[in-house]
């Protein structure tokens, strides 16, 4: 209805004042000068309506048999009370203080009571600001707030704020402008209408906060300027927020939902649902605590704990793009594609679903407990030319022009059956488990440049793992099936490797099916143990150390070079050495090294299933000058001498890297004193600590001496 004719309007109300001031009603009006607080109580039935007339002026009225009009007085005011017709004026207007004209009420807040009866209140104004803050408290099970304004004009509420607690609340109209927004449904029940010609989208925009419980979105798109604490939001089209959310409830949306920054409160189990088909994450992911359910003011939407402090949980079920860090998590899985342009860290599990996708800077780092990538990680593709199914991210300038990661670290167990590819460095420094598919798997890790398995590698036996770099790093694949160890008595099973390029093996290799490389420099560090076969068809280092190195196929496989060029290396050992003979057992191939760098050619070396290699040395004597490097050593000790060894508790250490033996064809006896025990030519360490001693006797063997051996091993 036009202003004017409100005016007039108001003018004859205020001509029947003395005529009508008998009239009984079933609504009250008081008002409080002292809290400055005015007081509507409704009686059954009853439509409250408020809205604004002019800046700082407010209409109230409440909807009876007929239109009525009667005097109203506060404490020193004046004002008038209309009840509204079928066809309504406007009710009663309150003048704020600072609009200067005579018989104004200065306000505090507007309370409306339902007491008596459920009352529908409706809450409308335009672009005038309410200059006073308005509160609406309905406990009725039957009442209802509307937020509403003929002609779908956003409401303003300026620089004041508003609350309404109700049973149900329906947002017909956006807030344009507020302090504080507080939508809090005790009933669970606030609806995002769409009634006549009101908008389709929603916004609620708020410089200091905005609270509301579950909302259902009924399909419509919802906006949210300003920090935001929420119970959920279901059914809706679309739902954006600029600000820090603090999730308590899912969110769930038929197109997009696009956040800020995103603090979850819900515990690790059962995890926060995030739902859409499109989700993408702008700011930070992280936990928050310190807030109590209700509370909005005085608590920072974006206090986040320490390590490990709550545990939150967090499912984003759908195609993810997180443009800002994740950290301090319980648990985060990702159902579909995840475009990750920024770090991950201090998260106890965090699983892909689908394939990762990483961009932006030079080096991404993922760090968790658990990190299982189900279809592996790969560089995000060019965004020049819509590469990428996620469009957002090339959007954002992340990734066009194109900016591709080059190197990825992962700091955690790292899981996976699918296909790890970057053109950069891979550094895994949790071991790595090829997780079983069926029928079978072959896991891809595949980098650029160095693939370094700092970890180690764990293939469980239904599946494979094909690696590739220039050069791969592998530091071992210890007796663990996925996550966790095994019994250390149990018998070791993995599945095949195959590594394309240069491998360097940095540490006992126990539980594969087989090892097979392709097209490059093998160096080998440490044991080798197959059940199936070993082929190393490019040039082999047996990299002794001060130590000997043993390759064994315990099915009886063969441990093959078919192109032959191997070579031995080792440490110096102590003293003037003269001259050192590596060996390879039971070929008897042996090359003698006598000046120059620590290294010889043992030539083609047949092919057996069970190979050890050794070196030895021969001193210079004393009265013999020589420039032959010096070093110490832990290697083997002359006879009657003991050396001191360490190994962890529950270990199984191969007996010849406590004692290593003599280049003899000599029998070997082992022996031990203490909680230890001999098993398959390793040393099983008790889970307790405490020492164990050992001793190898080789027998005399043609023209070479008997030789005794002895370690004292301390368990930690």
């Amino acid at each position: 209805m036009p202003r004017t004719l409100r005016a007039a309007l108001l003018g004859v109300a205020m001509l029947a004042l003395g005529l009508l001031a008998s009239t009984a009603s079933a609504a009250s009006f008081s008002y409080d000068a002292g809290t400055r607080e005015l007081t509507l109580t409704g009686g059954t039935g009853e439509t409250v309506h408020i809205e604004t007339i002019h800046p700082g002026q407010y209409g109230i009225s409440a909807t009876a048999d007929a239109g009525r009009t009667v005097p109203w007085s506060g404490t020193g005011r004046s004002g008038i009370l209309a009840y509204e017709t079928p066809d309504p004026i406007y009710g009663l207007t309150v003048l704020s203080a600072s609009s200067g004209e005579a018989g104004s009420v200065p306000l505090s807040n507007i309370n409306i009571v339902d007491a008596t009866g459920p009352v529908k209140v409706k809450v409308s104004g335009g672009a005038d600001a309410y200059r006073d803050p308005l509160t609406v408290s309905l406990n009725n099970a039957e009442s209802s707030a509307r937020v509403d304004r003929a002609g779908g004009d956003p409401i303003s509420f300026g620089t004041t704020s508003l609350a309404i607690d109700a049973p149900s609340i329906l947002l017909m109209n956006s807030i344009d402008s507020a302090d504080t927004v507080w939508l809090r449904s005790t009933m669970s029940r606030i609806l995002l209408g769409n009634g006549g010609s009101e908008p389709t989208a929603k916004s609620i925009t708020a410089t200091n906060r905005v609270f509301t419980t579950a909302i259902d979105g009924n399909g419509k798109d919802l906006t949210v300027h300003g920090p935001w604490r929420t119970d959920g939001v279901s059914g809706a089209h679309d739902i954006r927020a600029n600000s820090t959310v603090a999730a308590r409830g899912a969110l769930s949306a038929s197109n997009l939902i696009a956040l800020g920054d995103l603090a979850v409160t819900s515990p690790a189990y059962p995890p926060l649902a995030i739902t859409s088909p499109t989700i993408i994450l702008q700011g930070s992911v992280h936990q928050q605590v310190g807030c109590a359910d209700a509370e909005i003011t005085g608590c920072s939407l974006d206090a986040a704990g320490g390590p490990g402090a709550t545990g939150a949980g967090l499912k984003l079920d759908g195609e993810v793009s997180a443009l800002g860090p994740w950290s301090n998590m319980g648990t985060i899985e990702v159902t579909g594609k995840t475009h990750l342009a920024a770090d991950i860290s201090d998260v106890w599990d965090l699983a892909f679903d689908d394939t990762a996708y990483l961009s932006g800077a030079a080096t991404r780092s993922i760090q968790a407990d658990i990190i299982t990538a189900r279809q592996g990680i790969e560089a995000e593709p060019n965004c020049v030319g819509g590469a990428v199914s996620n469009q957002a991210i090339c959007d954002t300038g992340i990734a066009s022009p194109p900016i591709r990661t080059s190197n990825l670290v992962v700091d955690g167990v790292f899981s996976t059956k699918g296909t790890t590819y970057l053109p950069g460095d891979i550094t895994l420094k949790g071991i790595t488990s090829v997780l079983s598919g069926s029928p079978s798997t072959t896991a891809s890790l595949h980098a650029g440049g160095t693939l370094d398995i700092a970890g180690g590698l764990s293939v469980v036996p239904t599946s494979s793992a094909s690696l590739t770099g220039a050069t791969t790093i592998l530091a071992g694949m210890p007796p663990t099936h996925g996550v966790g160890s095994i019994d250390a008595a149990d018998a070791c099973e993995g599945g095949p490797v195959i590594v394309t390029g240069d491998l360097r093996v940095t540490a006992p290799i126990e539980c594969v099916g087989s090892l097979t490389t392709v097209l490059g420099n093998v160096t080998l560090g440490a044991d080798v143990t197959s059940d199936g076969h070993q082929l190393y068809t490019g040039p082999t280092n047996i990299a002794l150390g001060a130590g000997s190195i043993r390759l064994r196929s315990e099915s009886g496989a063969l441990v093959n070079f078919p192109e032959g060029g191997v070579s031995a290396s080792w440490s110096a050992a102590a003293g003037d050495i003269a001259s050192y003979t590596a060996t390879a057992q039971p070929s008897g191939a042996s090359c003698t090294w006598t000046s120059g760098p620590l290294t010889c050619a043992l030539g083609a070396v047949p092919s057996a299933s069970d190979m050890q290699f050794s070196v030895t040395s021969t001193p210079r004597p004393a009265s013999t000058p020589s420039n032959a490097p010096t070093a110490t050593t832990d290697g083997p000790l002359p006879t009657g001498r003991t050396s001191r060894r360490t190994v962890a508790r529950g270990s199984r250490t191969p007996l010849t890297r406590l004692i290593v033996p003599p280049a003899s064809r000599g029998k070997r006896t082992w022996s031990e004193t203490g909680p230890c025990a001999i098993r398959s030519g390793r040393l099983v360490a008790p889970r307790r600590a405490g020492t164990c001693k050992i001793a190898l006797r080789v027998a005399k063997y043609r023209t070479t001496p008997a030789w005794t051996g002895r370690a004292t091993v301390t368990i930690k």
